[in-house]
C-alpha cells in the first residue's frame, strides 16, 4: 500500500484504509504487538479517527464526554478497532437516508449496539496470552471487570433476571515467564487498594510499575 505524505501534524492520509489493511493481516509491522506499541498507532487512533468512524457507522454521534473512553478501547483492542472501521449493518441500515439529528432515543440505541461490539472485542483481546504484555506493561491495564445482565419479559411483567460479573487480571510470572491471566473472586481488593497496601509495607513505590 502506498502511504500518502505526512501532514503538518504527523498523520498519514487515508488512515482508515491503512488500518484496515494492517488489521486484516497485511501489515507493514513485523508483528501485531509491534504495531500496537508504535507511535504510529497512538498518533492515528485519536479524535480525528473517531470522527471518521462515526461517519462509517451512519454518522452515529458520540457525546464528547464519552469520546475518550471510546478511543481508549480502540487503543486497547485491535478487535474493537477492526469492528469499528467496518459498517455494523444493524446500525447503518437503521440510519440510512434518515435525518436523526435530535433523535436521541434512536441514537442512544445505536450507540449501545456500537459500544457492545467494542466491549466484546476488548474482552476477547484481554483474555489472550499474546496481549498480556501489551495491556500490562504498555497500557497499564492490570484488570478487566466485565458485567452482563439479562432480563426476560412477558406481557405481565418481568419473567426473570440474571446478572454475571467477572474479573480477569494479568500478573507477571516468574515461574512460567511472561504474563499469566487469573480469574479474581468478587471480593478481591481493587488494584489501587493493593498498591496502597504495598506502599504502606514498603514505604516506597512499587518496582516496575507503569504510569501510562
Amino acid at each position: 500500500m502506498q502511504l500518502t505524505p505526512l501532514d503538518g501534524e504527523g498523520r498519514y492520509g487515508h488512515i482508515v484504509e491503512m488500518l484496515k489493511f494492517w488489521l486484516n493481516g497485511s501489515s507493514m509491522f513485523a508483528t501485531l504487538l509491534e504495531g500496537l506499541s508504535s507511535k504510529f498507532y497512538d498518533r492515528h487512533v485519536d479524535e480525528e479517527l473517531l470522527r471518521e468512524i462515526m461517519k462509517i457507522q451512519g454518522r452515529l454521534p458520540i457525546p464528547p464526554d464519552q469520546s475518550q473512553s471510546v478511543i481508549r478501547i480502540l487503543k486497547l483492542s485491535p478487535r474493537a478497532l477492526n469492528r469499528a472501521l467496518h459498517p455494523i449493518e444493524m446500525i447503518t441500515n437503521g440510519r440510512a437516508d434518515l435525518d436523526l439529528e435530535g433523535e436521541e432515543s434512536i441514537n442512544e440505541t445505536h450507540r449501545s449496539m456500537f459500544y457492545a461490539a467494542l466491549m466484546s472485542g476488548l474482552v476477547e483481546d484481554y483474555g489472550t496470552k499474546e496481549m498480556g504484555r501489551y495491556h500490562y506493561e504498555l497500557r497499564g491495564v492490570v484488570e478487566l471487570e466485565h458485567r452482563q445482565s439479562v432480563t426476560t419479559k412477558s406481557w405481565g411483567g418481568i419473567d426473570m433476571t440474571l446478572e454475571a460479573r467477572s474479573r480477569l487480571t494479568i500478573r507477571a510470572s516468574n515461574v512460567q515467564g511472561g504474563f499469566i491471566h487469573l480469574i479474581l473472586p468478587g471480593d478481591q481488593p481493587e488494584p489501587w487498594d493493593e498498591i496502597d497496601d504495598k506502599l504502606k509495607q514498603d514505604d516506597g513505590p512499587l518496582s516496575g510499575s507503569t504510569d501510562v
